[in-house]
């Protein structure tokens, strides 16, 4: 069967969607869907980093997961995103397990300024992980926030197992600031025809809504997520309710209402001996992430 060949392996909050959605436009090229299959995170780890993909059950099924790519025909480029790929400690170990299975894969990992990509993650987990802390005491602390914006930590394995040819790190400051160009250069590195021109560059992919919706409590925000309930129109009879059972069994949340200047500066700060040891690893500077 046929196997991914290109792995996007996060980061989380960076513009994944965005780039698997741009890279799906192009002819040579062939992106999977549902993305974010997730298929070599440990089982256990993936039940608590996302209970409904845990569900579903690819990294279980090592032939479910490669029917994904069934429909992929004569695509140079073959491949998949799932940002739980780039979250230790939390997810174990990936990188050497994906090597296993497809040596010459190639790797892209996008990136955010850090104590953005932070903030930015807490607010997803605020609707769908339960997450009840205020974001001053939240972002504050360590915990998996912080881990998943230390670059260099997420990459280290990467580069290990893949080699710097094969790894192509790219913040999304710079990409949303030259998609063309920036696009190109990808396309090329790809080695498929980089003279496509995709419709979608200046698209952003799951942006943030203006009101979030927040569970009342962890545990219904867990039970939410692991069945979808009230994210689509599956379930029998919700459409017509929505509203009712939305305010019932959730709070609105507005985060533009919440002032995060001074939790961002100390973030920033925070993470900053991170961003170097980043510039470090990858031997460039990052001049998009200065204020």
């Amino acid at each position: 069967m046929t196997k991914p060949n290109l792995f996007i392996v996060g980061a989380m909050k960076a513009g994944t969607r965005t780039l698997h959605a741009v890279l799906a436009e192009h002819p040579q090229i062939f992106m999977c869907e549902p993305q974010e299959p997730t298929r070599f995170v440990d089982g256990a780890r993936l039940a608590r980093l996302w209970p409904r993909m845990h569900e579903l059950g690819y990294w279980r099924d090592e032939q479910r997961y490669l029917a994904l790519f069934e429909r992929a025909g004569a695509a140079r480029v073959i491949g998949e995103s799932s940002t739980n790929y780039a979250k230790l400690p939390w997810s174990g170990e990936v990188a050497t397990r994906i090597r296993d299975f497809a040596p010459d894969a190639r790797i892209v990992y996008l990136m955010r300024e850090p104590a953005a990509r932070a903030v930015s993650h807490y607010w997803h987990a605020v609707m769908y992980d339960g997450e009840m802390r205020e974001p001053a005491s939240a972002l504050r602390g360590p915990g998996i926030y912080r881990d998943v914006s230390h670059y260099a930590m997420q990459l280290e394995p990467f580069l290990a197992a893949f080699g710097r040819d094969r790894v192509y790190a790219l913040s999304i400051e710079r990409f949303d600031a030259e998609p063309a160009h920036e696009y190109r250069a990808l396309l090329q590195w790809l080695g498929v025809d980089a003279d496509f021109v995709s419709a979608r560059l200046q698209q952003r992919q799951h942006v943030r809504p203006e009101v979030l919706w927040q569970p009342r409590t962890a545990w219904l925000a867990r039970w939410m997520n692991r069945y979808e309930v009230l994210r689509d129109n599956r379930a029998p009879n919700l459409p017509r309710r929505r509203r009712f059972y939305r305010h019932l069994l959730m709070r609105p949340r507005r985060p533009t209402a919440v002032d995060l200047s001074r939790v961002v500066a100390e973030l920033s700060t925070a993470m900053a001996p991170e961003v170097q040891a980043l510039e470090a690893l990858l031997e460039r500077r990052f001049p998009e992430w200065q204020a």
